[in-house]
């Protein structure tokens, strides 16, 4: 059986994303559901969360830039 493996990206690294492919990841938009909608961050990464399908394996990439701003703001 083969392991599923999900990249769950914010924005993606070209180098990251080419590791992602190479081993035959799916990716995924981490901010499908709710990209454009006016709701606090919270919120979004939660139900974001909660929402991911079901893979053997998650790849995550955390951006430092995104992130300070979600520190920033709170």
């Amino acid at each position: 059986m083969k392991t599923k493996t999900l990249f769950v990206y914010f924005v993606p690294h070209p180098l990251h994303r080419g590791f992602a492919e190479a081993i035959g990841a799916d990716l995924w938009y981490y901010n499908r559901y709710f990209k454009d909608r006016n709701l606090p961050k919270i919120f979004k990464s939660f139900i974001n969360g909660i929402l991911l399908p079901k893979y053997d394996v998650y790849l995550c990439k955390k951006n430092f830039h995104q992130s300070k701003e979600i520190y920033d703001e709170q």
